[in-house]
């Protein structure tokens, strides 16, 4: 940069650096770009191998990759690469952008749900945080995961505010906790998958008398071989399941998946059922003080109800972030 009588002109960068950095820069970027391109590609194939799927959560996170690196390479003139790396945002883009794009979910409706969910994480001691939030958001419904029997000794009070409710407390952190202010029927202990976790559903009672089925779920973390077939099939089992019933639907939980994936997108389809956060953005959960997060906690709900609004709350002291769905119908 060069200032001539109070004008900033702004010089080609192989003006004002050495040709042999520049020249190092260059290559330095563009093994990032080759690096960049596996993981862009692999992002897309997760129904391919196990790597890969874990892989399709990061597509968020690498397209702030893929934009960094294209912008070097536009700066650097790296012709080559820089076309890659366009190609890779505009796929990567693809699939992200529209998560944030404003839709009409509100379908005329006649009456509002207010639902909190959080994986409060059976490690996390912080009960008064978690209380905190409920009371402020005084939500219809309450679902919560990985609760044992510390967790629900220091919940005793939702029992006086939300009379409705089915609890599952577990020690291995998949217990599961349903309160609600309206009528339960019909609850269920469900499984649905081989290895041994439990998911529950019931009926609610909306206050105009028609009745909506809500399933909690969290299948198991696909770290392992058998914990990636174990999700798998839970997924694939819970998608069958709610795709056979006729009533409104909401599916509540840590899937344990974001929405990229080969699998949750099969199991989207059989359920017949959407993404209550599709219109407010990606909005990754998990971890909740990582500088990248992945959306793993979801809200579905079938095409009868609305969606009036979806948003995280702060940290209530777990690993993941909880959230408000505000379902109407």
């Amino acid at each position: 940069m060069a200032v001539i009588h109070d004008t900033i002109v702004f010089l080609p960068l192989s003006s004002t650096v050495n040709p042999a950095t520049t020249k190092r820069l260059k290559a330095s970027v563009a093994r990032l770009s080759l690096l960049l391109i596996p993981l862009w590609i692999g992002s897309h194939l997760s129904s391919l191998a196990h790597p890969l799927d874990l892989l399709s959560n990061f597509r968020q996170p690498l397209l702030h990759l893929a934009l960094v690196v294209l912008a070097l390479n536009l700066v650097l003139r790296n012709r080559a690469t820089a076309g890659w790396c366009g190609l890779a945002v505009f796929t990567l883009a693809s699939g992200v952008v529209p998560w944030a794009m404003p839709e009409s979910n509100t379908h005329g409706a006649r009456g509002e749900l207010k639902i909190y969910h959080a994986n409060v994480w059976t490690a996390n001691e912080d009960h008064q945080r978690v209380l905190r939030q409920i009371e402020e958001e005084q939500p219809d419904i309450i679902a919560l995961l990985e609760v044992n029997g510390r967790w629900m000794r220091a919940l005793e009070s939702l029992r006086e505010t939300h009379p409705h409710h089915k609890l599952l407390p577990q020690e291995d952190n998949f217990g599961l906790a349903l309160y609600s202010k309206l009528p339960l029927q019909e609850i269920q202990v469900l499984r649905f998958s081989t290895i041994p976790v439990d998911s529950l559903s019931a009926v609610v009672t909306l206050p105009e008398g028609e009745k909506l089925l809500l399933c909690l779920t969290h299948p198991v973390p696909p770290v392992s071989k058998a914990g990636f077939s174990s999700r798998n099939a839970a997924l694939e089992s819970m998608g069958q399941y709610l795709g056979s019933r006729g009533e409104p639907r909401v599916l509540l939980g840590d899937l344990n998946t974001a929405m990229w994936s080969h699998h949750y997108l099969g199991m989207e389809s059989t359920s017949g059922m959407r993404n209550a956060r599709r219109g407010f953005g990606v909005l990754g959960s998990w971890p909740a003080d990582g500088w990248v997060r992945i959306p793993i906690d979801h809200c579905l709900v079938s095409p009868e109800i609305g969606v009036k609004g979806f948003r995280l709350l702060p940290s209530n002291g777990s690993d993941h972030l909880p959230f408000i769905a505000e379902l109407t119908y």
